[in-house]
């Protein structure tokens, strides 16, 4: 019976030891697994970052092209414009003249509603 008993020892002792290594495995598989996954999120947020830098490349040349293609454009209805001012300079030069020394006098709009509407109250015709 002691054999037993000392056999039965022997067993729970084993079986603790078992137990221990499995708990220790498992740990060492737990560590294992969040460096993998912390290896492979690293990974993945370097392939994010890259393609989310890409793309802000890719926005800003086509907004710096756009921007190039209208200061372009600006400056070719620039130069239009100021052909077409130097080729109407005279005719611009004599109708300023003009409207500047002919001048006709003329009642502003909301004296002429103001007088019209005197006459319409006082029972006279316009004139």
């Amino acid at each position: 019976m002691e054999n037993t008993i000392s056999e039965l020892l022997r067993a729970e002792s084993a079986a603790k030891q078992t137990v221990e290594e499995a708990r220790n495995e498992r740990k060492v598989q737990l560590r294992r697994a969040q460096l993998e996954a912390k290896e492979e999120i690293i990974k993945m947020q370097e392939v994010i970052n890259n393609e989310i830098k890409e793309a802000n490349e890719n926005y800003k040349a086509k907004y710096e092209d756009d921007i190039a293609e209208r200061e372009k454009d600006t400056k070719e209805t620039l130069k239009q414009v100021d052909t077409m001012a130097e080729s109407n300079k005279k005719e611009m030069i004599d109708l300023l003249i003009k409207w500047a020394t002919e001048v006709e006098p003329q009642l502003h709009e909301n004296i002429l509603r103001e007088q019209r509407q005197a006459a319409a109250q006082a029972g006279t015709p316009e004139e």
